[in-house]
């Protein structure tokens, strides 16, 4: 709710297209008609509460120019789709003074305190990467749902034998990050992928040096459908393929949300 969305009448045409108009419908209980235009772009922002729920959009040739649809106009609809408030989680982070980036590492004497207000700006990017991925259609077979990381606050931490880095994959060592952020960023995980999560969103390490925006936007999404329960049955990642956020492996491209995961995904863990 609140999001500015377009939506897009495209393909080719015969004739003018001044005719064009565009409606958007609530199909909650009785059909209402949320707005309405001209063009081929209908742009909306929705209202909370009043638009949320079940609506579609149609575009259509308004031929005698009444502004209505009238029996013998040319009309296409949309797939019916929801519209509803965004699960919004709050999110922790920490970043390990290993990593060489200028864009995270501490600076000689840096406060806590300045830290958190001079990184959490380039964390919260790559939470909002993950974001998007989610929430975006990118094809025809691509879901979506509607997720906003907030990174509450950022820290760094200082590695050593309680808080190591680097970290080797699949070892008690990993848990000793988990009591102290949701996410924990560090320069190297040896053996493994570029972050894992321990079935738990709130339980994800991952490795911020070599790994860049687009890729971990990636993994983090990965990591996340872990966290609310998917793809987590041995063996690991069943009747996900190639293209698919939770497929095995995490690379850019992996932008696809399988429908029967849009669930897990709105409701958090």
């Amino acid at each position: 709710m609140g999001g500015r969305f377009t939506f897009q009448l495209t393909g080719g045409s015969i004739g003018t297209t001044s005719n064009i108009a565009w409606q958007i419908w609530d199909l909650d209980g009785i059909d209402d008609l949320i707005t309405a235009g001209a063009g081929l772009t209908a742009i909306h922002t929705w209202a909370t509460g009043v638009d949320e729920g079940d609506v579609f959009v149609r575009f259509y040739c308004d031929s005698n120019g009444n502004g209505s649809l009238d029996s013998g106009e040319l009309y296409v609809d949309s797939e019916e789709f929801w519209v509803m408030k965004s699960k919004v989680h709050s999110i922790t982070t920490q970043v390990s003074t290993a990593i060489p980036s200028p864009a995270v590492s501490r600076r000689p004497g840096e406060t806590q305190a300045a830290f958190n207000t001079r990184v959490l700006p380039t964390i919260q990017a790559r939470l909002t990467g993950a974001q998007n991925l989610i929430l975006r259609k990118d094809s025809a077979n691509d879901w979506r749902a509607c997720v906003t990381f907030n990174v509450a606050s950022t820290g760094f931490f200082i590695p050593g034998a309680a808080r190591p880095d680097p970290v080797t994959w699949n070892t008690p060592g990993e848990a000793l990050h988990y009591p102290f952020a949701d996410i924990v960023f560090i320069n190297s995980y040896l053996g493994g992928p570029l972050a894992t999560a321990a079935r738990d969103w709130q339980k994800i390490i991952a490795q911020w040096t070599g790994t860049g925006a687009a890729m971990m936007s990636v993994a983090l999404a990965h990591e996340f459908g872990h966290g609310v329960g998917l793809g987590n049955t041995p063996p690991f990642h069943v009747g996900y393929v190639a293209g698919d956020i939770l497929w095995g492996t995490a690379i850019v491209g992996n932008n696809r949300l399988q429908k029967r995961d849009v669930d897990n995904y709105d409701d958090g863990p």
